[in-house]
């Protein structure tokens, strides 16, 4: 099987989503924080325990920003004020969704499944997705899928990273 991931897909669906409603707004740095796969990096300062490599805190760092952002909106945890202090349009904006009856993280997976569910590779007999992530069984697909994701975030005026 081979794969193609999204770098930062869950930062940049939300730049997405925030394109496309007027009454919403975003920092410019949020966006380019995101489409330069620098967003996680920026909360690495919180709390790092000693001795934790770069790629293992990396993976902290999402799940506190899963955690505090994308599927709740914690105001009182220390990555939820980092993110009002990195991005504070992009925070407000979130504070407005969270008082909503349609959670963000709902808003988003519906974005990345009008992503995923249009993209049907055209060689592989097996494929399918997890996460932020395309896996299918010929290369002969790759192109075609990296295209697709690509002209997908270009809709919205973002640039995407696979890999």
């Amino acid at each position: 099987m081979y794969d193609i991931d999204i770098v930062n897909c869950q930062p940049l669906l939300l730049v997405a989503y925030l394109t496309e409603n007027d009454s919403l707004d975003f920092d410019l740095n949020y966006k380019n924080d995101c489409e330069d796969g620098l967003f996680y990096e920026r909360f690495y300062d919180i709390d790092r325990p000693k001795n934790i490599s770069n790629i293992e805190w990396r993976s902290e760092i999402k799940v506190k920003l899963y955690k505090s952002i994308f599927f709740s909106f914690n105001k009182k945890s220390k990555i939820n004020k980092k993110f009002k202090e990195l991005y504070p349009k992009t925070w407000e904006s979130l504070e407005k969704i969270s008082i909503t009856d349609i959670s963000l993280a709902s808003r988003l997976q519906n974005l990345e499944s009008n992503l995923f569910n249009n993209i049907i590779p055209k060689h592989s007999e097996f494929y399918f997705t997890l996460f932020d992530a395309i896996y299918f069984n010929n290369i002969m697909d790759k192109y075609k899928i990296e295209n697709e994701i690509k002209n997908y975030f270009n809709n919205f005026n973002i640039k995407v990273t696979t890999k």
